[in-house]
């Protein structure tokens, strides 16, 4: 599926990120982020407080936003650890991806969040998932190693989560 192409006003106003989603260096585009409300804003800031009243409001964790992320992605991608085992204690569905196939393990992998990245392999993550591009967690750490080395890498832990493969 096609993305649309957006003009560089509107793209220098979509990406207007905070300090801290800067700290995650990640170049993945995040165009919701700043028109965010609910559940995924508070688990983009790491506001366990809100998230937590959201769901006693009977929300679905696994709510997506019209980009298919949930707020598992968000709190994943930020390395938001408290708000995303409450969101997967929550029911949080740990493998849902958004419209282009990413998962929150992706997201943790790609931005070098090892405890996120165990705590969804914990919780059943699926590692060997691909996105639209046909890559998985493990290829986005291997990416995002190219371009920066994470202060931790969740390559060891997801590597031996891949199945052994014959080379006959």
């Amino acid at each position: 599926m096609a993305r649309p192409a957006l003009g560089p006003h509107l793209m220098q106003s979509l990406f207007a990120i905070t300090a801290e989603q800067r700290a995650c260096a990640c170049p993945l585009p995040h165009f919701s982020c700043v028109i965010l409300q609910g559940i995924w804003s508070a688990a983009l800031d790491g506001d366990l407080a809100r998230v937590k009243s959201f769901i006693q409001k009977a929300m679905d964790p696994s709510q997506p936003d019209s980009a298919g992320y949930t707020a598992l992605h968000y709190a994943s991608r930020n390395g938001h650890y408290a708000v995303c085992q409450f969101l997967l204690e929550s029911g949080a569905k740990c493998d849902a991806q958004t419209h282009g196939g990413a998962t929150a393990l992706h997201r943790a992998s790609y931005c070098g969040h090892t405890e996120i990245a165990r705590l969804l392999l914990s919780h059943g993550s699926d590692p060997q998932l691909v996105d639209d591009d046909g890559m998985t967690s493990l290829h986005k750490v291997s990416s995002a190693s190219e371009t920066r080395a994470p202060p931790s890498c969740p390559c060891s832990l997801l590597s031996r989560s891949e199945p052994q493969r014959s080379l006959h």
